[in-house]
């Protein structure tokens, strides 16, 4: 595998990128993600939609979370490893075999080229949008925000 993306003209094997830097790139259409906090944040607020490929933690729901109900996102379910290959709470059991690995990729990147992936842009763009406006001066993340900052340095000094 190594020396086939070496020898890709395409491919960049890094042990560390600058994330926000490939996700603000006008050329990045998509985020293959694990779907924690910080890179749900980062690829909302640059409006990439995302393919999750959640392990644990707060990634399985992130991940659920932004495909099955903000619309921005798509799953992939069949390389799960940690939680194993039993059903999932939306009625969904895993294969886990090498085709159906495959097949989902495929199936996925097709839609994400599709109709339903313009869907998702869309959404997504207007989410960050959303975002935008919230951290705007009057906005109301940054209000609370604030809110917070004031009530911290009260609760400390």
């Amino acid at each position: 595998m190594q020396k086939r993306l070496d020898s890709s003209d395409i491919t960049i094997v890094s042990t560390w990128a600058p994330q926000h830097v490939i996700l603000g790139h006008p050329v990045t259409g998509w985020f293959m993600t694990h779907c924690g906090n910080n890179s749900v944040t980062e690829s909302v607020s640059h409006g990439v939609p995302m393919i999750a490929w959640p392990l644990s933690a707060d990634q399985p729901v992130n991940a659920a979370y932004t495909s099955s109900i903000l619309n921005i996102a798509y799953e992939l379910f069949e390389t799960r490893i940690r939680s194993g290959l039993r059903p999932l709470y939306r009625g969904i059991e895993p294969q886990g075999t090498l085709e159906a690995i495959e097949t989902e990729i495929r199936n996925v990147l097709q839609q994400a080229w599709g109709c339903d992936g313009a869907r998702k842009r869309e959404n997504i763009l207007k989410l960050k949008e959303k975002l935008n406006i919230a951290w705007n001066e009057d906005g109301e993340a940054r209000i609370e925000f604030l809110e917070f900052l004031k009530l911290g340095a009260m609760w400390y000094s």
